[in-house]
């Protein structure tokens, strides 16, 4: 089951178990963020953000007990997710992938049996805080 991340689960980093919580942001925007659950329980935690008209991943985190197999949870969870984000007005997603990981590796090639467009590049995405003023 996949579902939106609450405002309240957001807000309390003791909801999320500990490998979800190192997602990397300061904090989660719960209306780009979905949970996937499996038996009640949190097992993944999928972060994205909305840029002109696109949905934007950039963490795909699942707990070590997570179903191993990337089909199990992430690609059931993918045409709900990708349904919910066209009503919220993206027109596609975009995503980072790496060309050694076995999930991006898969996530890639939905991508390119879908009609999207695989652009390689070599470089490091860079993140940083706003400085105060």
């Amino acid at each position: 089951m996949i579902r939106q991340l609450t405002r309240l689960e957001a807000d309390d980093p003791s909801f999320l178990p500990l490998p979800l919580r190192a997602h990397g942001f300061p904090y989660l925007d719960p209306y780009w963020c979905w949970i996937v659950e499996h038996e009640g329980r949190a097992i993944a935690l999928i972060v994205c953000s909305f840029a002109h008209g696109m949905l934007v991943f950039w963490r795909i985190l699942s707990v070590p007990e997570a179903p191993s197999v990337f089909r199990t949870w992430f690609l059931d969870s993918l045409p709900q997710l990708l349904s919910n984000a066209r009503q919220r007005g993206c027109v596609g997603y975009l995503t980072m992938l790496e060309d050694r990981h076995p999930a991006c590796v898969k996530l890639a090639r939905i991508v390119a049996k879908t009609g999207g467009v695989l652009i390689p590049f070599v470089g490091t995405l860079g993140a940083a805080l706003i400085p105060p003023p």
